[in-house]
């Protein structure tokens, strides 16, 4: 597909310039603001713990311990005694 082309004359030409000898250059530096502005999450603590850190951390400790079990159970059971 083809797009269209702005089709320019010279009255089009002459308003540009014209709109363009009336612009105000926009300063750079912006003006001081009063005040603590947002300064945004990645200036956050990165060490705080949230809940679903820790909700993780305990279903991982909860799974070794249940797999410490298992290996427990399974080191009696190739005793000579078995497991009881």
């Amino acid at each position: 597909m083809t797009a269209l082309q702005p089709v320019w004359t010279p009255a089009d030409f002459d308003a540009t310039v014209a709109a363009a000898a009336l612009h105000e250059p926009v300063a750079a530096v912006p003006a001081a603001t009063r005040g603590r502005r947002y300064r945004g999450r990645h200036r956050a603590n990165r060490f705080s713990r949230r809940v679903t850190d820790l909700q993780t951390e305990i279903r991982e400790e909860q799974a070794y311990d249940e797999f410490r079990r298992n290996l427990a159970f399974v080191l009696r059971s190739l005793r000579p005694g078995g497991a009881q």
